[in-house]
């Protein structure tokens, strides 16, 4: 293993960990809050389904964003996800709210910027329509499942307990396969 190899993985591995350590209250929030998790089993179903989510769907994402910037090299990618990794890291030590995937996505950018290489203007904006479509159709969701877990609410603790229990298995998936998978953007450019 070379100097840049481990550079990447180290790059790699801090860029998951501050995802981690800053999407673990939203995954298991309100499951844990709700008092239908312990602290423990909140922590534990979020970190086994995240690391499910991240090998289930890393291929598309990582896919996506090395296309961004696909002349990006591994040291222009380490950079990009050290600079995400500092910022998420104080982000979540301010309790500040911010999305890893932006922060990620602009670190690219930055990157390819100073190294002088072209972006893939037609990817990047998939991805900003994704930003912007995505909270839209996050309030229509939000809403249906809010009347769901009313619904189930109403049908006893039971359920609702279940309910809390799959949305929180469900969110650690999703950061996985979403968020945490570009941690290994780094990983495939080194080969």
């Amino acid at each position: 293993m070379n100097a840049l190899q481990v550079m990447a993985l180290i790059s790699s591995a801090l860029f998951a960990w501050s995802m981690g350590s800053h999407y673990t209250g939203s995954v298991a929030g309100t499951a844990y809050g709700a008092g239908v998790l312990s602290l423990r089993a909140a922590l534990l179903i979020t970190a086994a389904f995240t690391l499910v989510g991240s090998v289930a769907g890393s291929i598309n994402v990582v896919d996506t964003y090395t296309k961004v910037v696909p002349q990006a090299s591994t040291i222009d990618i380490v950079a990009a996800q050290l600079a995400a990794a500092v910022m998420t890291t104080a982000s979540t030590h301010f309790k500040l709210p911010t999305s890893t995937i932006q922060l990620y996505a602009f670190s690219l950018l930055g990157s390819a910027l100073v190294s002088g290489i072209s972006i893939n203007g037609a990817v990047f904006a998939f991805i900003i329509a994704g930003w912007i479509g995505g909270p839209l159709v996050s309030l229509v969701v939000g809403m249906a499942l809010s009347r769901l877990g009313g619904s189930l609410a109403a049908k006893g603790e039971r359920a609702l307990r279940w309910f809390l229990i799959a949305v929180a298995i469900y969110s650690a998936f999703i950061l996985g396969s979403n968020d945490v998978s570009n941690a290994a953007t780094s990983l495939v450019t080194t080969g």
